[in-house]
């Protein structure tokens, strides 16, 4: 079975969205790491592995993937493309840190597939 993930819950939603603003590279709350969690337990319970994981460059997705597949994919792979995109108004589209703050900020990248982040 292939699961889809979608995105768990940011920590700076509520407050971004009351200023009529997004966040251009927002991280995981603590109610997204619990679901991200809860969502890793699922498939240790079910015994699941994957081949193939693949998430996009922005923080919230790494942290999402990092909690709920570590150690249950053989390979991930980070690519730009399926990025959300916002209207110009809030902050247009999201593309997350650099490539060198995103490999400061998660080490555990080294053993990623980034050769689509430009």
């Amino acid at each position: 079975h292939n699961p889809l993930v979608s995105r768990g819950k940011r920590e700076q939603d509520e407050q971004a969205l009351a200023q009529g603003r997004s966040m251009l590279n927002p991280t995981l709350s603590d109610l997204g790491k619990q679901q991200a969690q809860q969502l890793r337990q699922a498939m240790l319970d079910d015994k699941s592995h994957y081949d193939l994981v693949v998430t996009t460059p922005l923080a919230r997705t790494i942290e999402t993937t990092w909690i709920a597949f570590a150690g249950l994919a053989d390979r991930f792979v980070l690519t730009p493309e399926l990025c959300e995109s916002a209207e110009a108004r809030l902050g247009g589209p999201q593309r997350g840190f650099s490539l060198q703050q995103t490999m400061h900020e998660y080490p555990f990248l080294k053993d990623w597939d980034l050769s689509l982040i430009r």
